[in-house]
């Protein structure tokens, strides 16, 4: 019962806080906490009183601001009500909850979010992150150095591009390797072999005489036109809304159109797309049929949602009825 009548004295103290906080803008300045006597009966029971316990006191300026909002007996409202806030605007047609996504979207709208780059990028979601230096390795600890054999010129293509658009190219885009593979180092052409290695070696400006800098160059055996086997090429293009911005289907399509004028008649181009669904737009075409695959490229327009599935697999069923022996 104690604990009841604690609880009890509790809430009504509260109560009486939330009331005089509201009426404090016009009432007199608060009395001390000595002379401060709460005007309710309860505030003067016996010593076991939950008033006489757990005393209250006086609501100030600054504590009536921190309150919680008045109840309705509240004659006014604080002075420093917290501001309503505003919901942002939407990017684009919201559908009701629980029901499917609107398919009248305007042409080239992104049905998965908006349109617009974010933290002030030259690019949307066009990010990167440095992997860090590899660290000097004693070669009495590991005498072995192991590297890939394909040549990766990615990052000179993506600094030039912020340059010719009047960017400056992320730090962390920046590969030196990249940069160095970007550009024809004047490797002799192996004759017989798949590939040559070429080495050159010399005294390191960073290091102490027993410091050598060595480049190693691999320079793969080049296959004449005339030689290559026939070629038989499946693409699956996405072309959902998203590939309106920053021009990226109209990159694809000026690359096929550069593949095109290398075709010889016996090589086979097919095109799969995939927007809100996937369909086949050009079937395996001979490049004798040059203008028949032009004119599949120049169909290539944005629109929809993204259902990668159904064209992968339209693809790749495409490719394997194509599928030659040896």
């Amino acid at each position: 019962m104690n604990a009841l009548f604690r609880n009890i004295g509790i809430i009504t103290g509260l109560f009486l806080l939330l009331v005089l906080a509201a009426c404090g803008a016009d009432a007199e300045p608060p009395l001390s906490s000595e002379s401060a006597q709460p005007a309710s009966p309860a505030a003067q029971s016996e010593p076991d009183s939950p008033f006489t316990i757990f005393p209250q006191p006086a609501p100030s300026t600054s504590s009536a601001q921190q309150l919680p909002t008045p109840v309705p007996q509240a004659k006014a409202m604080p002075a420093s009500a917290p501001l309503e806030k505003v919901a942002p605007e939407p990017r684009g047609p919201a559908a009701p909850q629980g029901m499917p996504p609107p398919t009248d979207l305007p042409e080239g709208f992104n049905s998965i979010g908006g349109s617009a780059t974010v933290n002030n990028k030259p690019y949307d979601t066009t990010f990167f992150q440095h992997s860090g230096v590899n660290p000097f390795i004693d070669t009495e600890d590991d005498r072995l150095s192991t590297f890939a054999v394909d040549v990766d010129t990615a990052s000179f293509t993506v600094a030039r591009r912020f340059i010719q658009d009047g960017y400056i190219p992320d730090s962390e885009s920046i590969r030196l390797e990249e940069f160095v593979n970007f550009f024809d180092q004047g490797y002799a052409r192996p004759v017989n072999e798949a590939f040559a290695i070429h080495m050159e070696g010399a005294p390191s400006p960073f290091g102490q005489d027993n410091h050598w800098l060595l480049r190693v160059g691999l320079q793969g055996k080049s296959v004449s036109h005339e030689e290559r086997k026939d070629a038989t090429l499946i693409f699956a293009i996405d072309v959902s809304g998203s590939m309106a911005r920053e021009d990226r289907l109209e990159l694809v399509k000026r690359s096929l159109r550069l593949l095109v004028n290398e075709l010889r008649p016996t090589d086979e181009v097919g095109i799969v797309v995939y927007g809100s669904q996937g369909r086949v737009l050009l079937k395996p075409t001979s490049g004798e049929n040059r203008r028949d695959i032009m004119r599949a490229i120049d169909q290539l327009s944005p629109g929809g949602s993204t259902y990668v599935e159904q064209g992968l697999v339209l693809a790749y069923e495409m490719a394997a009825r194509e599928v030659r022996p040896g």
